[in-house]
């Protein structure tokens, strides 16, 4: 039965490395499961039982401690300033390729930033940032076929708009006044 001992052994020691890989809070658990069936390996007791026990206490360690655990060693996130930035449209003040990042000033501040999609973009072409990489921000150019688009669309809208109103003007005024009804003496 000393396969069991070095059966344990191993089950611990990859756990435990696994565990130093990740971080996640799960393969630690498996490492105390195997702790627990080592325990009980030197007790005498037979290798169902050990099973048993090691699946059994990895599975409670994972269900109710990887959480506790996980919310005491994290960090809290703390929110800056510079995520308001997501969202926003500037323009290049730099040009931008696939090899060199490029440059826009947001709030008097200069900002390295690259694309999304990749490609060459030139000075003056409208981008909009979409997420913050480090001290990088990670933008996507605006079309601005797109944007005219909108502005056609709204300038539409709104001709559509006044018509409706003068038509409704007019057939206000063109609709005949109801006779008022008259007095018999």
């Amino acid at each position: 039965m000393e396969f069991m001992l070095w059966v344990w052994i191993g089950v611990i020691a990859v756990a435990m490395i696994l565990e130093a890989v990740s971080l996640d809070m799960t393969s630690i658990w498996f490492a105390v499961g195997g702790i627990c069936g080592l325990i009980f390996w030197a007790c005498g007791l037979d290798i169902v039982w050990q099973i048993v026990i090691f699946v059994i206490v990895s599975g409670l360690c994972i269900a109710f401690l990887r959480r506790i655990t996980k919310r005491l060693i994290s960090k809290p996130t703390v929110a800056t300033n510079i995520d308001k930035l997501i969202g926003t449209n500037t323009k290049l003040i730099e040009p931008m390729t696939d090899d060199q990042l490029g440059a826009v000033k947001l709030n008097g501040i200069v900002y390295s930033v690259k694309s999304v999609q990749g490609g060459s973009y030139e000075v003056g072409t409208q981008v909009s940032v979409v997420q913050i990489d480090g001290n990088k921000l990670i933008v996507t150019p605006i079309e601005t076929n797109r944007l005219q688009e909108n502005v056609e669309m709204k300038v539409e809208e709104k001709q559509i708009k006044q018509e409706e109103q003068s038509n409704e003007e007019s057939n206000a005024e063109e609709m005949p006044k109801a006779e008022e009804p008259k007095e018999e003496n």
